[in-house]
């Protein structure tokens, strides 16, 4: 009895013990699409390979029934927010999207990893590394990939986008210029 009670603990401590390992797998790239809520307008991103971000990214809108291609970017990305009546350069009004970074390898954020780029009407304005996002290197969350991000949040009605990062700072963007909008906290 006290043999098989034994193997029984060992088994459970070892799978307890194994479950926060799985927690960093990352599951391979697939196509997904992203919606505005209006129901306007559309990104879908499509993997070139299993992992990274190569592949491409189609911006629509719908119109008239009709899904209208916009915008071609030569990347994918797993996560994408968008905005359909976004105020950008020069207070016009279009598509605003945020880009979300590839799950990047290793304990350190660097200079060449990218956390976060923002577009507008099919033109970049700004990419942001996942050390400027951080501010130093090991300001990370990390088992065998790292995180600088722990939510985001995109506000339509104020065109700010909100970041919390792994260390509680927020960072707040303007979505039409993809500018830092204050110092972080």
């Amino acid at each position: 009895m006290r043999t098989a009670l034994r193997t029984a603990l060992l088994v459970i401590g070892t799978l307890a013990l194994a479950a926060p390992a799985g927690a960093d797998t990352r599951a391979e790239n697939a196509t997904h699409t992203f919606e505005d809520p209006s129901g306007d307008c559309y990104a879908r991103s499509i993997p070139a390979k299993r992992s990274g971000s190569a592949g491409r990214t189609l911006v629509y809108r719908i119109a008239d029934g009709r899904d209208e291609l916009l915008h071609t970017f030569r990347w994918y990305s797993h996560r994408i927010d968008i905005d359909c009546d976004a105020v950008g350069p020069e207070g016009r009004r279009g598509i605003a999207l945020v880009r979300h970074g590839d799950w990047p390898r290793g304990r350190e954020a660097k200079r060449k990893d990218l956390a976060l780029a923002f577009y507008f009407d099919g033109e970049t304005l700004a990419e942001h590394s996942t050390l400027a996002l951080a501010g130093y290197p090991r300001n990370v969350s990390t088992v065998s990939h790292y995180r600088v991000i722990e939510s985001t949040r995109l506000d339509r009605a104020t065109g700010l986008f909100h970041v919390l990062t792994v260390d509680g700072r927020e960072l707040t963007f303007d979505i039409g210029t993809g500018q830092l909008e204050a110092p972080p906290t």
